[in-house]
């Protein structure tokens, strides 16, 4: 019985991982999806102004315009995180959770 008990906690963890990675991956792909569906008329010489009357909205949408107008700066994808036990002090590089959105 014990070991049908472990059993049911290894597959939950392997259950909440995989819940994580796909919520993220989730997170991602309306992006993507929208993107493509929606921006069917690709840039040429003859039609910036459609193009980008189909483009911004979606860029505008999704809270990218600062970035293409300057007016953001890309957040750094690590950050410095001090970890200070009793004795020593280390400084460690770990992601940054502003980037990835």
């Amino acid at each position: 019985m014990a070991d049908f008990n472990f059993s049911n906690q290894s597959q939950s963890s392997d259950s909440n991982s995989m819940n994580q990675t796909t919520a993220h991956m989730s997170n991602l792909a309306p992006f993507s999806m929208n993107l493509t569906q929606a921006a069917s008329v690709k840039l040429d010489r003859d039609n910036f102004l459609l193009w980008k009357n189909v483009i911004m909205p979606i860029v505008r949408g999704h809270g990218l315009e600062g970035y293409l107008l300057g007016n953001k700066a890309c957040p750094p994808q690590f950050i410095n995180s001090q970890i200070i036990p009793e004795i020593e002090t280390t400084m460690e590089m770990i992601p940054n959770p502003e980037y990835s959105r």
